[in-house]
């Protein structure tokens, strides 16, 4: 990418792997925290905050879900010296440090399920046994008493993480699609697409010609998130912004806002760490 450096901060010991990157639409410095390949020590933590500095205006810290190890993307408006945008990261090494270790505690305190064989799969917000079974002729995923059945071609880790991140981007295709034809009559007038993909920073997005796009992922959590998400990106095609006018829109047309917003913030970094979200 033109333009980016990286930098490392450091805090009692311990290195924090930084990109630098400007960014013509940033009217202020921005943090996120992204996977990456740097040594075991070059952990970045999270961040999740927004402070207002007396000379440079408002620093973000944003959270972003994502296993360990770490790699802080720093964006910048192109003006702001490269000394300054390091000297505020800098002033912040200690809060990084402190919610790196913590990010640390709570991967480590969830159990990650081991494959093959008995499992299991958090599907629409339900813990589910998960049970794969070898078999050479064609590969099927189906439901079977409240257990998903995977008959795969092997049965190696590996494999069986490719083939539940294909599952789950085709069932969300699905699902979702299902659930917008049922919730977005109001929006009914307005052209749009949908879009399933696998974002590291977003649950969804609109953009401007009506392109719907969502995670996968979100079909890991229960149904009143997701509808929440997908009422919050059907509610831009009307306003592209998040204004008193737009939060409105929301709430009228059912979303539970607050109780899907304190699910995503307690459970939603646990879902990258399912092995087949990497």
């Amino acid at each position: 990418m033109a333009g980016m450096q990286s930098y490392v901060v450091r805090y009692n010991h311990s290195r924090y792997v930084c990109l630098l990157l400007p960014n013509r639409r940033n009217r202020h410095v921005r943090l996120r925290i992204v996977p990456g390949q740097p040594s075991p020590a070059d952990h970045a933590a999270a961040c999740c905050c927004t402070e207002t500095h007396s000379e440079y205006g408002q620093l973000h810290l944003f959270w972003v879900p994502a296993a360990v190890p770490f790699i802080v993307q720093v964006t910048y408006p192109p003006t702001l010296a490269r000394r300054e945008v390091c000297r505020l990261v800098d002033e912040h090494a200690a809060w990084i440090a402190r919610q790196c270790q913590r990010l640390i505690k709570e991967t480590s305190s969830f159990a990650r399920q081991r494959l093959p064989g008995k499992n299991k799969l958090l599907y629409r917000g339900k813990v589910c046994r998960l049970v794969v079974v070898k078999d050479t002729r064609r590969e099927t995923a189906a439901w079977q008493d409240g257990c998903m059945v995977l008959r795969l071609h092997s049965d190696e880790r590996e494999y069986v993480n490719r083939y539940i991140h294909r599952w789950f981007t085709r069932e969300a295709l699905r699902v979702i699609g299902r659930r917008i034809q049922e919730i977005g009559a109001p929006w009914a007038g307005k052209p749009f697409r949908i879009r399933i993909n696998n974002p590291k920073t977003r649950w969804g997005s609109c953009s401007a010609r009506g392109t719907l796009s969502f995670s996968w992922k979100l079909l890991m959590a229960p149904d009143y998130v997701c509808d929440y998400i997908l009422v919050h990106e059907l509610a831009h095609l009307q306003e592209m912004n998040h204004s008193a006018r737009f939060w409105k829109l929301v709430s009228d047309h059912g979303a539970n806002v607050k109780r899907a917003k304190l699910w995503l913030k307690t459970n939603g970094r646990k879902l990258d760490m399912q092995p087949w979200c990497r």
